[in-house]
Formats: C-alpha cells, structure tokens, sequence
C-alpha cells in the first residue's frame, strides 16, 4: 500500500507540474512552447581545439569552391584537352547517400582533399595515394560541401552540422565548432573570414556564419533564412554583400558586416545550387525551372528564362572570344546544357545529354589550341570538353562511375569525382607518370 501511495504522489507532481508549464491543456487556451526556438541561430557546441591562439598565422587562399568568392566558375589553370589521358580512379569512396551533388575536389600544391559520404574527408597526393583520412562523427549523410584551402589548413563543413579545420599535412584538427543540424554548403574565403550556411531541423530552416579564419569563432550568425539552404555563400567584397539562396525559393543579400538582411525576392523555386556574380549581376537557377539575372545592390530581377526542367546546378560564367564577351552555362534535369548571353539572356546554345537529372555544375578552362571550353557530364560516367562559343563537343572522357559535383582543374590536369561505386579520379596530361 505504501509502494502505492508513493506512485500516486509521484504521479500527481507530474500531472501538476506538466499542468504549470502548459496550463492551456485546462481550459483548451493556446501558449507558445517553452521550447520554442530562439528568435536567432546560436551556435549549438563552443569552438575548442588549440587554435584559439589569436596570432595564428594568416595564409592566402589556395582553393575554393567554384574558383574565387564570386563562385564563377573558372579554373585558374589551363589544359591540353587533345592531350589529356586517364592518370588514376578510386573505387569505392562513395556510396550514393542523399541525391545532392557530392564534393568537388579540393586541389593545391599540397595535394588532394575530398570529402565523401561515407563519412571521411580524404587527402592525396598529385598521384592519387591516400595520405591521411578522418573521420567525421556521427554524420550519416557523410560530407557533399567542397574543401576550402589556405596555405596550412582545409576548411569543410558535413552534414552532423560542424565545420572542421584541419592542418593539411596531418588532417590534425585545428579548431571545430558545431553551428547546426547539417552543413551543406562549401565555406567561402574572404580574407580573414569565413561565410558557410548552415542547415536546422524541426522546423527545417536556415541561416549564414561568419567565423573568424584564424580561431573558428563566430562573428555574426544571420537571421533564420525560413528553410535549409545548400547553396554557399557568394560575396561582394565591392558592396559588401553576402547572397544565399534558400529551399523556401528566397534569395538574399546579407551585409558583411553584421548578417542583416539587405534586401530578398522570391523566386519560383527552391534555390539549391550558388549564385554566379559578374559585373554587378547575380546568376542563378531554380528548382521550378528557370534561370534569374538579377541586380546584385537591389535584387532587381533583369530577366528570367526558363530551363528544360528544374535545377541544382550553379552558372558559370564562361569567358569567350566569340560575339559575346561571356556566357551563362547551366544544366537542368532534362539533361540539357544550355548557354545563355548575360546582357538579354538570349539562347547560344543547347546541348542534350543522357546525364538525368543533372547532378553538378560546369567548369569553364582555357585552352591553348580551341580557346575557352566547358567542362562538364554529357552522360552519366562521361566528362565532355565542349567548344563555349558553339556547344560542339570536343573531347569525351569515359569513367568507371557516375559523375557529380564540378571538374577542378589545377596545374594543366583536371580531377573529378564520381559517385555510387565511384570515388576521385584524375584527368593528367600525357606527360604524367604515375609511380
């Protein structure tokens, strides 16, 4: 009887004390839960790890997603596309989690960084052998963002919502700091900050980071975004703007200096891939299907042109020396790669391929002998070279495994990654032999 007595007081200061928290549940009212989320992001877990030593030096930016912080797209290196050959493939580094482009790989002097979606971020050497890995915890969609590098550290945030620093010689970690849910976004380099977008659940939202390159702490975090946002952080270090788009078919123009929004326009879609920034003019596509030109200062819509289906992928601005001094280049999912003119979005041309749906972005690459060309899938194990100015496909690359994410080319080869039973290959010139 005693035993009983106990239970039924135990019970009677829960029912009591659930009753104070939510007195509503008496006389059917409504009250906001004292769970409810904060009015702005805050970090989840402090930075730790020993780079909270303030003189930490500061090195130049070696890579970055989608080539500078205006993500355009443009290898800095040149190739030979007659003269290129098959150096190495990896096997078995990915395994088709999440439908998203994977990782592009992150190339410098210093070697190979890939993340993948078992989990690992993976550093080579120029001739493919594994140098170091680790292990990022408890991320069961593995890591799609691309590595950003300086001249001691790569810079990559994965889907347990942390962003990692880790010297590149060890793949030791210099500072981590965990700023969400999920990270799908690669970390664009602006002198001594970094800018990421971070991913929330319950509900599914969003917001932008700005850290400290040196130490990892965080400067700013932006207002909620109202959905996840995948795309990275394009910057207009001119005006001072930071522009993200997010899966509730918004874009914003955030300030540098603080996160505050600028200004926002509504798309018809969710914007899942970054926006390309030239000459003042944000490009970028949706998931409703259509390409957008707009004002980088006011968010003034030039023109919109619609896609062959919805995309993920970013534009890339591609220099010619053609009749247009540059030109758009998207995919979408009907498998086409359209090039557009920037000025009235005029068509230059289309090219079909059986890539469907498209899963990553062109890259733009000089060559000696035909001028600028396109790097981009024309099938689903094939990398094409095409001609920018007429679409003609010039080069075909055969691989083992699907192709995702964006070719990176540095020092005359180009380097890629594929997907499900695939992993990172190189494209090297005829030149390179391998050990």
């Amino acid at each position: 009887m005693r035993g009983l007595a106990l239970a039924g007081a135990w019970t009677t200061v829960v029912v009591a004390t659930i009753l104070m928290v939510y007195p509503e549940l008496l006389h059917g009212g409504t009250r906001a839960s004292p769970f409810a989320r904060a009015l702005h992001p805050i970090t989840r877990l402090p930075i730790h790890g020993p780079a909270f030593v303030e003189a930490a030096a500061l090195t130049p930016t070696s890579f970055q997603s989608r080539g500078t912080p205006e993500h355009r797209g443009v290898a800095n290196s040149s190739i030979d596309a007659e003269g290129l050959l098959l150096a190495f493939e990896h096997r078995g580094e990915n395994v088709g989690i999440h439908d998203a482009s994977k990782a592009s790989p992150a190339v410098d002097a210093s070697g190979i960084y890939v993340g993948f979606d078992t989990g690992r971020i993976v550093a080579f050497d120029h001739q493919g052998n594994r140098r170091w890995q680790f292990a990022v915890a408890q991320a069961t969609r593995g890591v799609h963002a691309t590595a950003a590098l300086d001249g001691e550290r790569l810079y990559l945030g994965a889907y347990n919502g942390t962003l990692y620093a880790l010297d590149k010689r060890t793949g030791a970690v210099a500072w981590v700091v965990r700023l969400g849910d999920t990270i799908g976004s690669s970390v664009t380099i602006v002198d001594d900050a970094l800018y990421v977008a971070v991913e929330t659940f319950a509900p599914p939202d969003g917001f932008v980071a700005k850290l400290d390159r040196r130490t990892g702490r965080v400067r700013w975090l932006s207002g909620w975004l109202g959905e996840q946002a995948h795309s990275t952080p394009t910057v207009d270090r001119a005006n001072g703007l930071v522009f993200v788009g997010a899966n509730n078919r918004t874009v914003r123009a955030l300030s540098v200096v603080d996160g505050t929004t600028r200004w926002q326009i509504t798309t018809d879609g969710a914007v899942k891939g970054t926006l390309a920034l030239t000459a003042g003019v944000l490009y970028f596509g949706t998931m409703g299907g259509t390409l957008h030109a707009v004002e980088a200062t006011t968010g003034t819509i030039r023109w919109r042109r619609p896609l062959g289906g919805r995309t993920r992928s970013s534009a890339t601005i591609v220099p010619t020396s053609g009749r247009d001094s540059q030109l758009v280049v998207i995919g979408a999912d009907d498998g086409s790669l359209t090039a557009f003119e920037p000025i009235r979005g005029e068509v230059r041309w289309s090219l079909a391929t059986s890539h469907r749906p498209y899963p990553g972005s062109a890259t733009a690459v000089r060559d000696p002998v035909r001028g600028w060309l396109v790097l981009a899938p024309c099938a689903a194990k094939t990398l094409c070279a095409i001609e920018a100015g007429t679409g003609a496909v010039v080069r075909r690359f055969a691989l083992e495994a699907d192709l995702t994410g964006a070719a990176t080319v540095w020092d005359r080869s180009v380097y890629l990654v594929s997907d499900r039973g695939g992993g990172l290959a190189r494209l090297a010139p005829r030149t390179f032999a391998a050990p």
